[in-house]
């Protein structure tokens, strides 16, 4: 035997509340009908009876039927409520829906003597949109699983790369930081700050093809030595170009070496032709790698570091984001990575 569906009516009128009654006396094998004729004794009737459809007045002697609708921590309603009101008009329709009513009806005969089918109209709508809702969590909760996912690969990659060459471990975790410092000061959008930040992690990455012996060569490279070095970020492109999911990150691992006088490689961008996130990118690679100790020299200090940086103006950087290091001072490059 099927569980009898529970609908609780809260109407002050008694004339109308009888006529509602009415209209469900053929349908007791169906619907379980409560009435009460206030909020005060509403809430209570939803905390013990847990309804499955509400029908409230608009207008009651404690407040107002909306007060009914209470949602939970999605903003999804509790319970469906349809209220009723003895004069309609389109403003009330619209503020009914936005607290999260289902349906919004006018009181008259003809619709009291339509409850039973409005009930079960209404009862057919809410299974379908708690379906739908439910479809759409699922969906949320595997996009957020599987972007988790992406993101431990790409800590993966950058430690892979870490483990094969020990003197630049902790460079990436330090240049992300410093990438997100910088970048949040020119107020860029959310998103393209997490396309910085998997850029910035896959900055070097295409140096996992470069041969051990000139990537870990502990001196100076030759000039052919530095034509194949100069080939990573080509690599990186390369590999992940074809990860639709990593198109907006790619503009730094392939950028990041070109020059705002057009000198840089691997394509010989010029100014504004290089994409933003690589130009940001650009002052914080050449920042932590010269503040870094390195097999064939010293760490330079962080003031003759961000002299030379100040210096590449117009040459090596984009001179609008040098000016803005000249007004923030070198604290902001210094207080990221200790330097």
């Amino acid at each position: 035997m099927n569980e009898l569906i529970k609908i609780l009516i809260v109407e002050d009128d008694d004339a109308h509340a009888q006529l509602i009654l009415r209209s469900f006396e053929g349908h007791s094998d169906r619907f379980s009908v409560y009435l009460t004729e206030n909020l005060t004794l509403a809430r209570q009737q939803i905390e013990t009876l847990a309804p499955d459809l509400i029908f409230t007045d608009w207008i009651l002697p404690d407040g107002v039927g909306i007060d009914l609708i209470h949602r939970d921590a999605d903003g999804q309603p509790l319970c469906p409520a349809i209220i009723m009101t003895s004069f309609g008009n389109e403003e009330k329709a619209v503020e009914a829906m936005k607290a999260g009513a289902l349906d919004y009806i006018v009181k008259s005969s003809e619709t009291f003597r339509e409850m039973p089918h409005i009930a079960g109209r209404a009862l057919r709508e809410w299974q379908h949109i708690r379906q739908r809702h439910l479809a759409e969590r699922k969906l949320q909760q595997t996009h957020l699983e599987l972007v988790d996912a992406y993101e431990t690969t790409l800590l993966g990659w950058c430690m892979a790369l870490d483990l094969r060459d020990h003197e630049t471990t902790g460079h990436t975790q330090r240049v992300v930081a410093l990438s997100l410092s910088l970048a949040s000061m020119l107020d860029l959008p959310e998103e393209e700050l997490v396309h910085l930040k998997r850029g910035a992690l896959l900055h070097d990455i295409g140096k996992m093809g470069i041969p051990d012996q000139i990537l870990l060569k502990p001196g100076p490279l030759t000039d052919a030595e530095w034509v194949i070095m100069k080939k990573h970020p080509v690599y990186a492109y390369e590999w992940l170009s074809g990860i639709k999911y990593l198109h907006p990150a790619l503009t730094i691992p392939y950028y990041h070496h070109e020059r705002w006088d057009g000198t840089g490689y691997p394509v010989g961008l010029k100014g504004t032709d290089i994409p933003l996130t690589a130009r940001i990118f650009a002052i914080v690679d050449v920042w932590d790698a010269l503040t870094s100790n390195r097999p064939y020299r010293s760490a330079w200090s962080p003031e003759k570091t961000f002299d030379y940086i100040l210096r590449g103006e117009g040459s090596h950087f984009d001179p609008q984001l040098i000016q803005l290091l000249r007004i923030k001072g070198i604290g902001i490059l210094r207080d990221i990575n200790g330097g």
